[in-house]
């Protein structure tokens, strides 16, 4: 997720006319858009609800993590949604607790399941953010943390965790009100380690958006920069266990590269899935890493405008990504050869508005995935989104009752 100033000043906007009138517009991740069809849905009295993030640990155990709007209370508050092989509830995340404030849960990982993080951002003021980490204790609950020294503002993109004492946390923080740079952290189970991270030259803004470990010394993260034309570019970074160094990642020339995900089914294996853009008109991108070398995989052509949020890969012959197509939803297969566009539900309001997106996917098994998102909220047009999930059971996908608080 780029934090450009633009970006921080809009998000601003949004916290302080949420915290002084008690409503907002709807607010959802920059460059998403789509997704599915719903069933009867658990939701009491929606608001405005997104899930940006998405682990599945096994076909019984999935969390997801968002954000919903609550008007009559004038704040944002971080979602968690918690999956049992049969149904979804909500787990309730720290910044609930506190109504004067806005948490934002951007993403969420297990590496066992007793250790569990989620993290984002968060405001305990309606100008910048700080980062925010909460780790699974029944409901979730923060972790100590300490913005890096001299920081104005930190956001925390993406986390993955291995086993029971070790997350990696990524992100961006800048020691003004605008810019940014790279940023990693290590959690060890019991405290934070900010860890050196390398720029690429000449960047003007960078941001580690999206993470994949294998171990605990093998982490393949992804970004995005902004060089001095103000162009945006994708770039790379490696964990080996004692230091982060940076990879050499081709970029579509002419356009702006986005990278938005990334996931690795085996060591020096890794596929990155995001979007290129001219003009208003994005394409999805994909590339991949093998044998220490990162290479723009062909995807299937679009008539629509379109990006790939999320993918997820539990093999070299399967991985599945997840975004928009227009204003619908978009998913795609790699099955070891090529990709192709896979058929996805759609719901019953694309006729209406659609205004439906996968943010995220992940795969247990080639017969069991779980992608989330958000989708139109027909029961209040003008207030935003409900929240979506779609399940792949091998031979389609079906939309699931999510929660809407």
């Amino acid at each position: 997720m780029i934090r450009t100033p633009a970006a921080i000043a809009a998000a601003a906007l949004l916290v302080s006319a949420v915290l002084a009138a008690g409503s907002t517009p709807a607010m959802a991740t920059p460059g998403h858009a789509a997704s599915h069809a719903l069933v009867s849905s658990p939701a009491v009295s929606g608001d405005d609800a997104t899930l940006t993030g998405l682990t599945c640990v096994s076909k019984s155990r999935c969390l997801t993590a968002g954000f919903y709007i609550a008007r009559a209370a004038g704040s944002i508050f971080g979602l968690s949604e918690l999956f049992n092989g049969h149904s979804w509830s909500t787990v309730t995340v720290s910044g609930l607790a506190t109504k004067a404030d806005v948490t934002d849960a951007l993403e969420v990982s297990c590496g066992a399941p007793t250790n569990c993080m989620i993290v984002g951002e968060h405001y305990d003021n309606p100008r910048l953010p700080v980062q925010f980490a909460d780790t699974l204790h029944r409901v979730w609950k923060p972790v100590k943390w300490t913005n890096p020294a001299g920081a104005k503002w930190s956001v925390l993109d993406d986390v993955k965790c291995v086993g029971t004492s070790f997350c990696m946390a990524i992100g961006i923080f800048s020691k003004t009100s605008g810019g940014g740079r790279a940023l990693a952290e290590r959690w060890n189970g019991h405290s934070w380690r900010r860890l050196a991270t390398p720029n690429p030259a000449g960047a003007r803004l960078t941001d580690l958006s999206a993470l994949s470990c294998q171990s605990a010394t093998d982490c393949q993260a992804v970004g995005v920069g902004r060089n001095s034309a103000g162009h945006f570019f994708g770039f790379g970074e490696h964990w080996d266990g004692t230091g982060w160094t940076l990879g050499s990642i081709p970029n579509v020339h002419g356009r702006n590269n986005v990278l938005n995900d990334v996931a690795c089914f085996a060591s020096g294996d890794c596929v990155a899935v995001g979007s290129t853009s001219t003009s208003g008109s994005q394409r999805p991108l994909v590339i991949s890493l093998h044998a220490g070398v990162w290479s723009i995989v062909g995807t299937p052509s679009l008539p629509r405008s379109a990006a790939l949020n999320g993918v997820s890969c539990p093999s070299s012959t399967f991985c599945v990504a997840a975004g928009f197509a227009g204003r619908g939803p978009l998913a795609e297969i790699w099955n070891g050869v090529r990709w192709a566009v896979f058929t996805v539900a759609h719901t019953p309001f694309r006729a209406l508005r659609p205004n439906d997106s996968l943010q995220h996917v992940s795969c247990v098994s080639v017969t069991h995935c779980e992608a989330a998102g958000f989708t139109y909220n027909a029961a209040r047009p003008r207030v935003g989104n409900h929240t979506l999930i779609e399940e792949w059971n091998g031979k389609g996908w079906r939309i699931q009752a999510s929660v809407n608080p």
